[in-house]
């Protein structure tokens, strides 16, 4: 199981680069009717990467935004977020 204590994105493929980050999708940790939940890295650190279903790019980026600034226990920190035509990714 990822016990990441972050959550980042990843969308159109296994690797997003960025200039200040590299992030890697791994594994398929959890699935529910919301989405997938995947074991990754950012660069080099164990991160949660959250593949929504069935929402619209402008409400993933609301929640991604919401989760930024959110600091509970039962929460994961948004590190990083994408949005697109494709399936947007935490």
């Amino acid at each position: 199981n990822c016990l990441a204590s972050t959550m980042c994105c990843l969308t159109d493929g296994e690797l997003w680069d960025r200039k200040d980050r590299r992030i890697e999708k791994g594994e398929l940790i959890g699935r529910g009717f919301f989405g997938d939940v995947f074991k990754g890295k950012l660069n080099g650190k164990v991160v949660s990467i959250k593949t929504p279903r069935f929402i619209e790019a402008s409400e993933f980026m609301e929640e991604a935004e919401i989760t930024r600034h959110c600091n509970h226990l039962n929460v994961l920190k948004t590190v990083a977020a994408k949005g697109g035509s494709s399936s947007p990714s935490l």
